[in-house]
């Protein structure tokens, strides 16, 4: 008999709720509080730091606490005492260093893009210092500075060029990324009902193994009914931030971001870093399943059915 995570009803894997995390959307990303400012010496690099791949790694283990609140608030079962396994789940499988490491060497396995990489690099601590001034902004309020952005945005000039980066860059589907990642945490946590925990307590420790990679690409292809975070809200708002952060850029930096985004060698380089960052969180999503189901069996096979929800 073939056991499936999305059998006991699309209500283990699927969802229903929509807009509960929307101060949460993007988890945090929106305007990052952890981009690195510091030289940059190549354009890989410079590219990375753009893209706020450090602090989108380093934000994952963070996701399982905002992810629990969500489920514990939507009234599912058992959050306090599987909150802890699935911690320890993602901790052992998201290594924020070797993935940072993976999509670094993905990166360089292409051609340099023909762009000046000192001005390239300088855009790119001036990126980091705007997110981090609308970071500070959002914390007063700021009427100067958000008429100045307000501004920035209508400019004829600046304009379009902040709409086509925002439309070029790859941030909002790396924000994808970190919303299927939470879809997959939300659903784990949904798992142990009472239907699924004397079912699961049957099986051996290998026998849902096979399946973890269908449901990543179930949950990735959903486009309703997603919880907690939809991936095309965390994708508009990633864009919307972008646009933010791009509109507080002195023009001069700018322009080697159009460069580089805009030519055919700069949009080969960012396909590069989407599909190398899916690669290592479609890997860490599979890990996550994979040791919380086992410690979920665990868990399952030593609580009475009294205890059981």
């Amino acid at each position: 008999m073939k056991h499936s995570l999305c059998t006991s009803g699309e209500r283990s894997v699927m969802f229903s709720t929509l807009l509960l995390l929307l101060p949460l959307l993007g988890f945090g990303l929106g305007i990052p509080s952890g981009v690195r400012a510091e030289s940059v010496d190549t354009i890989d690099e410079s590219l990375m730091m753009i893209e706020q791949v450090e602090a989108r790694l380093e934000l994952t283990s963070k996701l399982v606490t905002q992810v629990a609140q969500t489920a514990s608030a939507n009234g599912v079962d058992n959050v306090s005492d599987l909150e802890v396994l699935l911690q320890r789940a993602t901790a052992s499988s998201f290594n924020t260093a070797s993935m940072q490491e993976s999509i670094a060497e993905a990166l360089g396995r292409r051609a340099a893009v023909n762009i000046d990489p000192v001005a390239f690099s300088t855009a790119a601590k001036a990126f980091a210092a705007a997110a981090e001034r609308l970071r500070e902004a959002g914390k007063v309020d700021d009427n100067a500075f958000s008429a100045q952005i307000n501004a920035r945005l209508k400019d004829q000039q600046a304009g379009p060029i902040i709409a086509a980066l925002a439309q070029a860059m790859a941030s909002p589907e790396l924000a994808i990324e970190t919303a299927l990642t939470g879809q997959v945490m939300y659903s784990a946590l949904e798992i142990l009902t009472n239907s699924t925990a004397a079912e699961l307590a049957t099986l051996p420790p290998d026998a849902l193994e096979p399946q973890l990679a269908e449901v990543i690409e179930q949950l990735r292809s959903k486009i309703s009914n997603e919880k907690p975070v939809p991936k095309y809200v965390a994708a508009a708002e990633e864009k919307r931030q972008i646009s933010l952060i791009l509109a507080a850029i002195p023009q001069e930096d700018l322009d080697p971001l159009k460069t580089f985004y805009l030519s055919n060698e700069g949009k080969a380089k960012r396909d590069d870093l989407v599909i190398a960052y899916r690669h290592v969180f479609n890997a860490g999503n599979e890990n996550l399943l994979n040791n919380y189901l086992r410690a979920i069996l665990t868990y399952a096979k030593s609580q009475p059915p009294s205890q059981q929800n």
